[in-house]
This record gives structure tokens, C-alpha cells and sequence, in this order.
């Protein structure tokens, strides 16, 4: 006597996962598992760039995080992510927007700042990594 069951997927990473199937009175419980994150294929702002004052770092710290295809941390993303400037309203720059390595899929950007006041800027993550869809940041304001 056979079973068969439908496909089934697990799209969160986790440890420790078992199945379970029962019958009745029967129940089988499978060893426990592990899912890993995939392959890094997008990015997102974890913490949006805030409204701050020209010259002043951003507070709280900027942090990109890298995610697979269902949105679980890819923690092995090589290479580099960098900010640049989506929006500019005013043509200031950006300063401690270095290219960052991420560690376990996060990269923060410490000491961020804006050199000019305006209204709406936004920010632009990319990954020097191919493949990887990059992500526009909230607008935010730099006051004088």
C-alpha cells in the first residue's frame, strides 16, 4: 500500500522543521530539517534613510539587506553593495556611501550624510553582484 501526496514547499528558512502525516490513528513524524535562503535576488531598505539636518549623519544607521527569491535573508551575497542618489533636488551629494560588504546578507552604512538641504531626496542600493534587483529608499528631507 502506497501514498501519494501533493507537492509541497517551504518558503521560509528555518531550522529544525519535521512533517508530520497521519491517517486515522496513525502519525508519522520525518527528522528534523533544515531550509537555507537561496540565491540573492533582490534587495530592500531594513532601515529606511531618515529626515535629518545637512552635514549630520543619518540616524538611525542605513541598512540594505540582501533577499532570495522569497524574501528570506540571503546571507551569502559576495560582493559589494553601494548607495548612490535616486532624486535629487538639489544636486548635493551623498558622503560615507562606500561600497559595503554585507555580513550575513545585511550591509549598514555608518556616518551616512547629505551636504545640502532638500526635499525628497531619495537613495539608490545596487550589489555589484549580477543578477540582484536594486532598490529606491523612501524620499526624505535635509534641512539646513
Amino acid at each position: 500500500i502506497g501514498a501519494s501526496i501533493d507537492p509541497i514547499g517551504i518558503r521560509r528558512a528555518g531550522t529544525n522543521y519535521t512533517l508530520t502525516a497521519t491517517s486515522g490513528a496513525l502519525t508519522a513524524t520525518s527528522s528534523a530539517f533544515d531550509i537555507t535562503a537561496g540565491s540573492t535576488t533582490h534587495l530592500v531598505f531594513t532601515v529606511q534613510p531618515s529626515d535629518e539636518t545637512a552635514l549630520v549623519p543619518i540616524s538611525p544607521t542605513v541598512e540594505v539587506t540582501a533577499l532570495d527569491q522569497f524574501d528570506n535573508v540571503a546571507t551569502t551575497l559576495g560582493g559589494t553593495i553601494s548607495l548612490a542618489i535616486g532624486v535629487n533636488p538639489t544636486g548635493g551629494v551623498i558622503i560615507g556611501n562606500g561600497a559595503t560588504a554585507p555580513v550575513n546578507g545585511v550591509a549598514t552604512f555608518p556616518g551616512l550624510m547629505f551636504n545640502d538641504q532638500g526635499v525628497g531626496y531619495t537613495l539608490i542600493a545596487t550589489s555589484n553582484v549580477g543578477g540582484v534587483t536594486s532598490v529606491q529608499s523612501v524620499p526624505i528631507t535635509i534641512s539646513q
